[in-house]
């Protein structure tokens, strides 16, 4: 049976196996008008995919059998069968037949990356507003890569949320058909949407790829034109920053790891309009084409090619998608007009800065993982626990009812460069899954968002501030100063900063993208060690070359692997924190060793190793002698340090240095909590930064380091420097402070402030003498 269909060669007879979405894409690319090409997998391919996996695996009459026996409204028991059934698409495979078909049509796109876009096809009357249900994949060309972004696109349509979203429209399996449509994915310059409708035309513009505005990742340019008098262009822009780029080479990347690449907009681009005038028009044109001929069409996606200024006015607009639905609700008012003062719903501490307009998903914390959390949302739960990190790739914001400035929560948002507030009482109750709110990380607000009316049109949301400019370093220091990240979000503009290096790369946090599909102990299992060896080079090579020759600090594995997961329980136990956990299963600090190892043989020379939650000496040799199996030892060049946060730590300083410890990193967020016996996700830990027994083993630490000549380091939380901290510090003999990126101007004017303070305090002693 046929079920490889060319977009250019769809009969209208076979609109019925393909949907009516593709058949007129496929009439639109015959009828001249510029469509990127491509090809789809018909639905029937899935129903004999399944028809293939072993009957122990997955069936459709299991499944559904398995679904009227769940309460679908139990979170545990809905993403169990959830992750049952895509982990049995994930693990079937091809006959050899199919891939030759499949990999003889990939070859004759002549592209390195292609995009896998679901298409829905349901035998249901009422159902049409489902856009946004399926993500598409996209991925390279290589024989697994596209076979796993083909399976993943499958997948798709058994997540919780899918699952719950058929169930409660009461739609079968059976009704739905899904097929692919798989076409080439490539740079481009500018991307977005264009809605039509019989009075007003809404066009959406960004710089780069469109996938950064799917997530939220970006406030896009808004034109609207009144189709009753043309020559009118009313226009509001966007707040862009960065913008997403496939990364290079393709084939480099291992199964699974993300495609996309954050790059930071040149700051001529972010001050102008994304689409000029005479581009507005010409698109409108292309648009209006289509539509004519097609009257049902009143949405589609576009790109322009990667291409020159001047090339670009006179090429047309590429399209790749189209709808016969709204997918929002044109304001037909002045896009620039002041909105209604808009309703303030809670308050808490702002924990990370920045504004936003998102949907809220409302999540308890003492469930199982939530069905699929939309990009872009902006998650509501009671706390962040080191466990969810899973749940917070692609958010737009995060609330949460109990926490500090210091509490994971707050610190993998200012990780994520998106707001968030904390210590916001009841807002799991007050806020509604669904609703659109404005959260202001600046000040700790959160704000109702009109019904009518779209919010980024209605609601005024400034951008925010660029906390890395660079005019604050026009003068040198002497102290150290390096930054903590872990994702590569910010990693470009970061990286161009005066300052020396990476003093903490989280392993838990750079592993976000690889969790998004499954825990560590999945891919532990699932996964030849080798791939997972090449994601985790792939990762820190891109720290590790940015920075060179500054020095990066990679913090091993802190979380245990059973732990590192959104659906494993809360369990707030220390035992097998850090290194205690490698003694127990050192499988996955092996695979940690041998990337650095392989690193360090491509040339990096700037790598080194920080262990964490280390106890005891014990704990530090088991990892030592590992690091020397491994080739790292014995006067190389990756050094090896150990966190300073278990106060056990401040009896065996002379231990640890005979030992072979080659520096400190004093984690100030464990070492406080640990002293005073308290709850990070409760306390702000920074009240306690002023207290005698928190600044003699801050001392202690310093001055023993600065008596053996050995490198120590301090980690510092938040975007608000204590002057009376970092005088303290430098006073003691600190090498380096390390802050997060919103926090680098700040820490650099205190450092700058406190040194000269202690110069001209030593000038005049000297001059006393």
């Amino acid at each position: 049976m046929t079920w490889l269909y060319w977009l250019s060669q769809i009969a209208p007879a076979e609109e019925s196996l393909v949907g009516e979405e593709i058949a007129v894409l496929s009439q639109l690319l015959e009828q001249g008008h510029s469509i990127v090409p491509g090809f789809t997998l018909e639905s029937s391919l899935l129903t004999d995919f399944f028809a293939n996996l072993p009957g122990d695996q997955f069936s459709i009459d299991d499944f559904s059998q398995s679904l009227s026996q769940i309460d679908i409204d139990n979170y545990q028991a809905l993403q169990s069968l959830a992750q049952q059934s895509r982990q049995a698409i994930m693990a079937g495979a091809f006959p050899q037949p199919w891939q030759k078909i499949i990999l003889e049509a990939i070859a004759q796109l002549n592209c390195s990356t292609v995009i896998v876009r679901p298409s829905l096809v349901i035998s249901y009357a009422g159902e049409k507003n489902n856009r946004g249900l399926l993500r598409s994949q996209i991925t390279g060309i290589n024989p697994d890569a596209i076979f796993w972004g083909i399976k993943k696109a499958w997948a798709e349509l058994f997540t919780a949320k899918s699952i719950f979203y058929w169930h409660k429209r009461k739609i079968e399996l059976s009704q739905i058909k899904l097929t692919l449509l798989i076409q080439p994915c490539q740079n481009v310059q500018t991307s977005g949407s264009i809605e039509l409708d019989k009075d007003y035309i809404s066009i959406r513009s960004i710089w780069g790829l469109k996938q950064a505005l799917d997530q939220g990742a970006v406030q896009p340019d808004i034109y609207t034109l009144n189709r009753r008098n043309s020559n009118s262009i009313e226009q509001q822009l966007g707040t862009q920053t960065i913008y997403y780029a496939l990364k290079d080479p393709p084939e480099n990347l291992a199964i699974g790891e993300e495609y996309l690449a954050t790059n930071v907009v040149e700051d001529s681009l972010q001050e102008q309009a994304v689409l000029n005038e005479q581009q507005i028009r010409l698109l409108v044109r292309s648009a209006e084409k289509i539509t004519s001929k097609n009257p049902k069409v009143n949405y589609l996606e576009w790109s322009i090619p990667q291409l020159t200024t001047e090339a670009v006015m006179d090429r047309p607009f590429y399209f790749h998608q189209l709808d016969f639905r709204k997918t929002y609700q044109i304001n037909q008012t002045n896009p620039s007009s002041e909105s209604t003062p808009a309703q303030l719903l809670l308050t808490g501490m702002a924990a990370a800065p920045g504004k936003v307009v998102g949907e809220i998903f409302v999540y308890h914390s003492g469930h199982s993982e939530p069905a699929q959390i939309n990009p872009g949302s902006i998650l509501v739960t009671n706390n962040i626990a080191p466990s969810d990190i899973s749940l917070l790739k692609n958010l737009g914001g995060i609330i949460t009812e109990t926490g500090s400035l210091t509490s994971h929560g707050a610190i993998i948002a200012r990780e994520l460069g998106i707001p968030a507030i904390v210590n916001s009482e009841n807002a799991t109750k007050i806020l509604r899954s669904g609703a659109l709110v404005v959260l202001d990380g600046d000040q700790g607000k959160v704000y109702a968002v009109g019904a009518e009316g779209d919010p980024e049109i209605s609601t005024q949301v400034a951008p925010q501030d660029n906390v890395l400019s660079t005019g604050i370093f026009d003068y040198p220091i002497g102290t150290k100063l390096m930054v903590n990240i872990s994702q590569d979000n910010l990693l470009d503009e970061v990286a161009g900063l005066p300052i020396d290096g990476i003093g903490l790369l989280r392993s838990d946090l750079m592993l976000l993208d690889l969790l998004k599909y499954q825990t560590l102990e999945q891919w532990l299992q699932n996964t030849p060690q080798s791939r997972i060896v090449d994601y985790l080079v792939n990762s820190l090579r891109r720290f590790a070359s940015k920075f060179a020759p500054r020095p990066i600090f990679y913090r091993s594995q802190d979380i245990p692997l059973s732990q590192l997961s959104s659906s494993t329980s809360k369990d707030s136990n220390l035992d097998n924190r850090g290194t205690a956990a490698y003694i127990q299963d050192p499988s996955f600090f092996d695979l940690e060793l041998l990337a650095l190892s392989r690193l360090i043989a491509e040339g990096f020379a700037n790598v080194n190793l920080i262990l964490p939650f280390v106890r005891n000496l014990e704990e530090f040799l088991f990892c030592r002698d590992r690091l020397i199996a491994q080739g790292l030892g014995h006067g190389g060049t990756c050094q090896l340090w150990i966190m300073a946060e278990v106060p056990s730590v401040l009896f065996l300083l002379p231990e640890y240095i005979k030992a072979g410890v080659q520096g400190f990193a004093i984690g100030t967020g464990d070492l406080t909590r640990l002293l005073f016996g308290l709850d990070r996700e409760q306390i702000d830990l920074n009240q306690y930064y002023n207290n005698p027994a928190f600044k003699n083993a801050i001392a202690q630490i310093i001055s023993l380091a600065k008596e053996k000549q050995i490198p120590c380091s301090i980690c510092l939380h938040g975007t608000k420097i204590n002057p009376e901290l970092i005088n303290n510090l430098i006073n003691w003999g600190i090498t380096t402070i390390t802050v997060e990126p919103q926090a680098i101007r700040e820490a650099y004017r205190v450092i700058s402030r406190a040194e000269r303070r202690l110069l001209l305090a030593e000038t005049t002693q000297e001059h006393h003498r």
